[in-house]
């Protein structure tokens, strides 16, 4: 005599013990992540660092539009040749939302590209000529910081202490 009521309960609690261990393998395997997950981005030491070295070029003029309440510089790179304050301009801002961190990434890279090859190709450079370009890679960079710092969170505001219960 048969009972299968036994063997579905039996079925369950596999099944169950199965989803427990794969949640349990889940969470292990994601306690590292935090920072794997962040790899190919820059805190804000690293991305000066990227700036300074990209402003060596004589393509390249860093200017500073200020600093944020938490220290940080707002850097603007202006990209061009010549009296590039006179001609045409393009605006490039990049991580208006600072919780965006491959929006600062993508200006940023495209600062770069756009200067690589005005360095190695005669016709591009004549875009230089013309057109001034202006990056603005991060223009919150406290926002962005927030990322690099534990507990890893989003942050979407700079540092200015908010009085949330108005008293």
């Amino acid at each position: 005599m048969t009972r299968p009521y036994l063997e579905d309960r039996a079925l369950f609690s596999t099944g169950r013990a199965c989803l427990v261990l794969a949640l349990f393998v889940l969470v292990a395997s994601s306690a590292g992540a935090a920072e794997s997950a962040l790899d190919g981005y820059s805190d804000h030491g690293a991305f000066l660092a990227q700036v300074r070295e990209l402003a060596k070029s004589k393509y390249v003029a860093r200017v500073s539009l200020g600093e944020t309440l938490g220290g940080r510089e707002i850097v603007t790179l202006s990209i061009g040749a010549g009296k590039r304050d006179e001609k045409p301009a393009v605006l490039i801002v990049g991580g208006v939302e600072p919780v965006r961190l491959v929006d600062s990434e993508v200006a940023f890279r495209l600062a770069e590209r756009l200067v690589k090859k005005a360095e190695t190709d005669a016709s591009f450079r004549a875009v230089f000529d013309r057109v001034t370009f202006y990056v603005i890679p991060r223009p919150a960079p406290d926002g962005a910081e927030a990322f690099f710092k534990r507990p890893f969170r989003e942050r979407s505001v700079n540092e200015r202490p908010i009085d949330e219960d108005n008293d």
